[in-house]
């Protein structure tokens, strides 16, 4: 819907409102299904997550780590960087003043 808004691509495609709707309709419709079946394709096909592999996944164990910290709590931390988030936004704080 934001495309209508701007009128740019209108104006650079010399289409219709109706079919550039249409157009992100189908595009959306197809993502749906073609994106789960890519993921298995690869999922199948490679060894994926595996560190020793061709797609070793390594953002798994960031996310993961985001997961654990926001399931532990900030009790998973170790003090130094509890005390420079606090020290930073205190200094956020003051800044803000």
């Amino acid at each position: 819907m934001q495309d209508f808004k701007s009128q740019d691509w209108i104006s650079i495609t010399l289409a219709s409102p109706r079919s550039i709707f249409f157009s992100q309709v189908f595009g959306t419709a197809m993502v749906c299904f073609m994106s789960p079946l890519i993921f298995w394709f690869f999922y199948k096909v490679y060894s994926v997550g595996n560190p020793d592999g061709s797609y070793p996944a390594p953002y798994g164990l960031m996310y993961r780590g985001i997961a654990l910290l926001g399931v532990e709590g900030l009790r998973v931390l170790v003090p130094f960087p509890k005390l420079v988030s606090n020290l930073l936004s205190y200094f956020s704080m003051l800044l803000s003043l």
